[in-house]
């Protein structure tokens, strides 16, 4: 009988010790990171319950407005890739910052204007967004690792004395120019841009954009506001540019 007894009881620890062993082995690996690993679904940002987050998150991920050019026949509507990400995540909690880069088309490593956000709360619907010029020695892909800006603060940057107003609700909202305010400089944004004033709305689908650009006369460069460009928001686990950069700076 004991013997019996003692078989039973070796045979259940040694089943027991395996199914931890098979556990352990089932853990998940980390995936590499990539440059929208901190960038969230749609289907995340919708369990979100803080709308300053929900109103962040919408706007980070790449966006491209090629759907609009395969079936517009508007000559002077012309091909744009954004790439949005978190920045500072660690070193600024509680704040919400991002860098926004405007690329040449399947250029990534050419960015024709970067400019860095701050997005807060004024209000339960009403929401502040910040602009920011980017020094040169920020410029560049700094945004494609994890690291990239961990060297730099919010100090660093150009102050431009810039700032819209998103308001909304839930899932979506309106970016504009708040009454009375000058557009911003763009100075240190682009070489041909002296000014700009964001518009558009913003949504799980993408960014509907009605941004206008003015030259150094105050003439405009170019306006979205009769014909606005459609930037639909692609997939922030696939990246379009995921092999380009080796994430190792």
């Amino acid at each position: 009988m004991r013997l019996i007894l003692t078989i039973i009881l070796i045979c259940s620890v040694s089943y027991l010790f395996g199914q931890k062993k098979v556990g352990k082995n089932k853990k998940a690996k980390k995936e590499p990171f990539h440059y929208l690993s901190h960038c969230k679904t749609n289907a995340e940002i919708e369990k979100l319950n803080i709308k300053l987050e929900i109103v962040y998150y919408l706007h980070m991920g790449e966006f491209n407005n090629q759907e609009q050019m395969d079936t517009s026949s508007n000559p002077e509507l012309k091909p744009q890739e954004i790439i949005r990400v978190p920045i500072w995540q660690k070193e600024r909690i509680g704040e919400y910052w991002g860098i926004s880069n405007l690329i040449a088309p399947n250029a990534p490593d050419k960015a024709v204007g970067q400019i860095v956000f701050k997005f807060s709360k004024l209000n339960r619907d009403t929401f502040l967004v910040e602009s920011f010029g980017v020094p040169n020695a920020m410029k560049g892909t700094f945004w494609a690792y994890e690291k990239g800006y961990a060297e730099f603060k919010p100090s660093d940057l150009i102050k431009l004395d810039c700032a819209h107003f998103l308001v909304g609700d839930k899932m979506e909202y309106r970016l504009f120019l708040p009454e009375g305010q000058k557009p911003c400089n763009g100075r240190d944004i682009s070489t041909t841009v002296h000014a700009f004033e964001l518009g558009g709305l913003i949504e799980p689908w993408g960014a509907i954009s009605t941004t206008t650009y003015y030259a150094a006369d105050g003439k405009i460069l170019r306006s979205n506001k009769n014909n606005p460009v459609y930037l639909k928001r692609g997939d922030v686990k696939n990246p379009k540019y995921k092999t380009l950069f080796n994430n190792k700076m």
